[in-house]
């Protein structure tokens, strides 16, 4: 039955929060639990492990400062390997009436679903009765995500369930080490609304139609990706084509253009649609289409940015600077999640030209906030002594997080912002993504530097298969510290360096 606490169907506040991104996320995940279906790709990726990794760090963190608080703090044992979760939630009892000041890891069972409170906090009333108020701890820095709200919603009802007044409050514990609180009586009606929508979820009408995979953001977070895509994949879907956007998609599709291969040959207009815009998407998806009928390894197929505006124009190969001597290529790595209150630009790797002509990448390492202001500080004036040598010399890179990153460093570290402004006032800085979009299209389904560096031919050399690859190995390093470790990071680094400077010698070309 649907409301046995033994039954494996039952929903979880993870669920839930996922199936706000995608409802086929829900019916996947049923299919797997009635035997149906496996996923394909064993789980989520290695970022995505991290990220779980590092919540769990951060919320024992929280757990150790509430410890050291002097509060009197119970913890759940943890529940043994094969014992059903309804059986846990029984074997732990009533531990509110305990009247702990904390409890941490509590586990309920109510209303069809089930879940953990990172943590319980005792709220005590005027009267000396007492309740306890949900509080979880998150990553995110800024506010609680809808999603969080939602699971202490859940946490909340389950307290309510168990004999307790109803909580007037919820907390988030961010990543900012801020504790965000939320009123219970302002988010209710909309979580009761949810629900109604959750038991239709849970149990369709028999001519309901199916739901289907949408691209969406839990996609980097799910384990049934692969499967999704595989369906994208053989339905040839809109979503493959560089740049488009989820409107356009819909709109298309509204007009009966459903796949890439339909895209590529449409002549008609389409409604809503400016037919500036119409031609751009029809043009892109015809140079994937030849692109994908080529060899493996071959050239994708490119041509000059049809009818260009004046501003394009401008932004493309006419605002490609000459080369020069004292030229730089820069590339960051980063790592978002360093600690739970702040990232960390632990990379800077720079490719310049030596006194006898040879290009030489130096890669500048940063493993604490002081490194990293410290790194900032010298890279501004390092361009600025630099410029001063070779005045007509420019700061390249791909995508603008170079230049904007290095303005918040200096706003975060106390460097010369006024001395970095007056650089980017003189287009030191120029971002080659800036000067692709506005003067080309390709037939690549991404514009990023790893499938554009094909049209120049540019063969790379690490073995970090994806952006995120370098955050994983960086992370590892911080635990471990094998200086194996830093050294293909630095050589993956070197390659987007070296990628950048023989695409804008291409560009040149």
């Amino acid at each position: 039955m649907a409301n046995d606490p033994k039954a494996p169907s039952l929903l979880t506040p993870s669920k839930v929060t996922a199936w706000l991104d995608c409802p086929h996320y829900l019916t996947l995940k049923h299919r797997v639990e009635a035997g149906k279906f496996k996923p394909t790709n064993g789980g989520v990726g290695e970022f995505a492990r991290l990220l779980m990794d590092k919540g769990l760090e951060h919320e024992r963190a929280c757990l150790a400062e509430y410890q050291s608080s002097g509060k009197k703090v119970h913890i759940v044992p943890d529940r043994p390997k094969g014992e059903y979760f309804g059986d846990w939630v029984a074997r732990v009892g009533d531990v509110m009436s305990e009247g702990y000041d904390i409890i941490y890891q509590m586990p309920f069972v109510h209303g069809g679903m089930r879940g953990i409170a990172d943590f319980l906090v005792k709220h005590t009333f005027d009267d000396g009765t007492f309740t306890y108020e949900p509080l979880d701890a998150k990553l995110a820095r800024k506010e609680a995500k809808p999603g969080h709200v939602l699971q202490l919603c859940f946490y909340a009802d389950a307290i309510e369930a168990a004999g307790r007044p109803a909580p007037a409050q919820m907390h988030i514990w961010l990543g900012s080490g801020k504790v965000e609180s939320i009123r219970l009586a302002e988010v209710r009606a909309y979580w009761r609304r949810l629900q109604l929508q959750l038991k239709v979820a849970m149990e369709p009408a028999p001519d309901a139609p199916p739901t289907a995979p949408v691209k969406c953001n839990h996609c980097g977070f799910c384990e049934f990706t692969d499967a999704c895509t595989a369906v994208w994949r053989a339905a040839d879907a809109l979503q493959f084509v560089a740049s488009i956007r989820t409107v356009e998609t819909e709109k298309l599709e509204a007009d009966g253009v459903g796949t890439m291969a339909a895209l590529a040959v449409r002549t008609e207009e389409v409604t809503d649609l400016q037919p500036e815009r119409r031609a751009r998407l029809v043009s892109q998806a015809a140079l994937q289409v030849r692109a994908r009928e080529m060899p493996d390894g071959a050239v994708p197929p490119y041509h000059a940015l049809p009818d260009p505006t004046p501003e394009e124009a401008a932004a493309g190969l006419a605002g490609l600077p000459a080369p020069d001597d004292g030229d730089v290529f820069l590339d960051y790595e980063g790592h978002p999640f360093w600690r739970a209150d702040t990232g960390l630009f632990f990379l800077f790797g720079l490719l310049t030209k030596g006194t006898g002509g040879e290009w030489t990448y130096e890669a500048r390492w940063a493993h604490t906030k002081d490194e990293e202001g410290a790194q900032a500080k010298a890279l501004i004036e390092y361009f600025a002594a630099r410029r001063q040598a070779y005045p007509g010399m420019h700061v390249y890179h791909y995508n603008h997080t170079e230049r904007s990153a290095l303005q918040s460093m200096a706003a975060e570290h106390g460097a010369d912002q006024t001395l970095l402004e007056e650089l980017v006032d003189t287009g030191l800085f120029v971002d080659l993504l800036t000067i692709v979009r506005n003067s080309m299209q390709a037939g690549v389904e991404s514009y990023g530097l790893k499938s554009i560096e094909r049209l120049a031919e540019y063969e790379r050399s690490h073995d970090i298969d994806k952006g995120a690859g370098a955050v994983v190995e960086y992370d590892r390093w911080m635990h471990d510290h094998d200086g194996e470790i830093l050294s293909r990071i630095a050589t993956y680094t070197m390659d987007d360096v070296r990628a950048t400077q023989v695409l804008r010698d291409w560009l040149i070309g």
